[in-house]
């Protein structure tokens, strides 16, 4: 063999090996990096753990706490199980829910008809042009698309409701919403579409092209909504803060009525107007004392039992309530979780602890090492 074939022989062999040790190096690489994630989770597991005992166990507080209220008709911010619990590792807060605004008491809009005299339902879909239906039973119509027409036709909807309003207490919620949404764009369709959420109106099929197109696709309940969150699902809601819905609405709240101990000062100002001008008033006493009778608005306000403003106000504020929200962060070296906890106190056996009726898990942040 010569010189050079020998040489040319070696070169082949280095090369191979080069090669081999290359692809030798590259498969430890991606041993180790899969052996450091699975360690990295293995190791998050105990954390997450850990995490969730601290959060029940800030549920058996809670319920503690609760039990021990001796006076269950009235709930003020003075009350033990009021004050919030904060240490580094845990924090929870008890809220009654109806402090809030329940979603589930909107109500289908309603007008007398000018001909008959009777109540009929004002349609609350889309648009004004109605969707044809083939024999086969197949839409026929184009999927919707929001014009200045269809916001116009919900402001109509809301006009209609706040004449109704006027005679009756029917329609707070949605005034209320009205209010709270402040200067966003139509915010009347927004609320005509979480009424269609709820409500099957008579041209809803409409609607069901719009939630279709969505990915993953999903339709409207057509039921009372399951948690405050929801909301988010319905047209328009979709950039809505979620910090913004959990802060003003509940799905638990038992009756039309908000708690006037516990109430944000803007739901009161959006869902009780008549107390506008008394808000300093109301928020100095339950501060200072807190209100243990709806009564005791006459004496912290100038308003007087027989006028408008309290008859007014009188059926759609409460100073008790049976169900509580509790609101729980807990914390370890790896992991943060916060979850919320719905707990009902039976008012006619106060010696019996609060019972869960829901929890909900509402974020889970693990520290990445």
């Amino acid at each position: 063999m010569s010189p050079h074939s020998s040489s040319a022989h070696q070169g082949v062999v280095l090369v191979l090996v080069l090669i081999f040790l290359l692809s030798l190096t590259s498969l430890v690489m991606v041993t180790l990096t899969s052996s450091s994630k699975g360690a990295l989770e293995t190791a998050t597991l105990p954390s997450e753990y850990q995490a969730g005992l601290m959060a029940e166990s800030a549920l058996a507080m809670a319920q503690e706490l609760l039990l021990q209220d001796i006076d269950p008709n009235s709930d003020t911010p003075q009350e033990p199980w009021a004050k919030p619990f904060q240490t580094e590792a845990l924090s929870f807060r008890i809220i009654p829910a109806n402090a809030f605004l329940d979603l589930n008491q909107i109500k289908p809009i309603e007008v007398t008809n000018s001909s008959s005299g009777t109540p009929t339902l004002v349609d609350t879909s889309f648009g004004s042009k109605p969707i044809s239906t083939s024999t086969d039973g197949k839409s026929s119509g184009t999927p919707f698309k929001a014009t200045e027409a269809d916001a116009k036709d919900a402001a109509n909807t809301l006009d209609k409701a706040k004449e109704a309003a006027s005679q009756r207490q029917r329609y707070r919620l949605e005034l209320a919403m009205n209010t709270l949404l402040g200067a966003t764009p139509n915010k009347a369709l927004m609320i005509e579409n979480f009424r269609d959420w709820v409500f099957n109106s008579t041209n809803s099929a409409r609607k069901l092209f719009l939630y279709q197109e969505k990915q993953p696709a999903y339709f409207p309940r057509l039921a009372p909504l399951a948690a405050p969150e929801e909301l988010l699902l319905v047209l328009g809601w979709e950039n809505i803060p979620v910090s913004f819905i959990r802060s003003h609405f509940t799905v638990w709240g038992p009756s039309r009525q908000i708690n006037l101990n516990f109430a944000p000062p803007d739901v009161i100002q959006a869902y009780l107007p008549e107390l506008n001008r008394h808000l300093d008033s109301i928020l100095f006493w339950r501060e200072q004392k807190g209100f243990t009778h709806v009564s005791q608005l006459l004496s912290a306000t100038t308003m007087v039992s027989e006028g408008e403003e309290y008859g007014a106000v009188l059926p759609n504020v409460t100073v008790s309530s049976d169900v509580f929200q509790v609101d729980v962060e807990a914390k370890t070296a790896g992991c943060l979780i916060r979850k919320r906890y719905i707990l009902n106190r039976n008012p006619r056996r106060p010696g019996d602890k609060p019972g869960l009726s829901q929890q909900d898990t509402l974020e889970v942040l693990l520290e990445q090492k």
